[in-house]
């Protein structure tokens, strides 16, 4: 997570998600939009069509975008991946109040434009904003898919939507950190796909737990909580 003001230190990473900005300033538009032109690939969710003054600025328009902000006043709407595929998506009254939602000409909820060697992935409304984190994570998950993008980690199966697996590489090494907001116990079987070792245990309710592998010896090193 990189704040506005950081975005010099982005580099050059497979992929850059601005998440339901709603306004951004141009300083932060224009660093982004280069790191596009240089091969990146960015997924914007909802309009960025303001400045930090609030100020209209047509950034959709900008990238060869059409597209109108409009106040989103409705409860539901369903983002269309692809084909007939896609996630519904619920936004509760008070955010109906003062968020805004990007209106494509041909109603899609989802575009992608070529900006320089890179490209644009764009969705009409601010999908992080939405309840629950089930149509992130559809949304997020479809736009890896079509860059090629493989999960660190396999799932023997899917994992609650209360529980967050998060592996953080530490050069050949991995450091997965596992967190439960469930009511109850969680059984992880997970497989960290560089290395092939297999992490299997039992996620307490609402605790966390540490594991530790090693890229040169393949093998689970420290763990916490389990």
């Amino acid at each position: 997570v990189i704040a506005e003001n950081r975005l010099s230190a982005l580099g050059d990473v497979a992929l850059a998600v601005l998440p339901s900005p709603q306004a951004l300033t141009d300083e932060a538009w224009r660093t982004l939009l280069a790191y596009v032109e240089r091969g990146g690939a960015l997924l914007v969710t909802g309009p960025v069509e303001r400045d930090e003054h609030w100020r209209i600025s047509p950034r959709a328009a900008e990238v060869g975008l059409p597209a109108v902000a409009r106040p989103l006043t409705y409860h539901g709407s369903r983002l269309t991946l692809a084909g007939e595929r896609g996630v519904d998506l619920s936004f509760e009254q008070h955010k109906q109040h003062w968020l805004d939602t990007l209106v494509f000409p041909d109603g899609a909820t989802l575009k992608e434009v070529r900006h320089g060697k890179g490209r644009i992935l764009w969705a009409a409304d601010p999908v992080e904003l939405a309840e629950g984190t089930a149509p992130v994570a559809a949304l997020y998950r479809h736009v890896l898919g079509k860059l090629g993008v493989v999960e660190r980690f396999a799932l023997s199966s899917q994992a609650p939507a209360g529980v967050l697996i998060c592996p953080i590489p530490l050069g050949r090494d991995v450091l997965y950190v596992l967190v439960s907001e469930e009511a109850g116990a969680t059984k992880i079987d997970l497989t960290d796909r560089p290395t092939g070792v297999r992490l299997r245990l039992e996620l307490p309710s609402e605790h966390a737990a540490l594991a530790l592998i090693s890229g040169a010896q393949r093998k689970l090193v420290a763990r916490y909580g389990f």
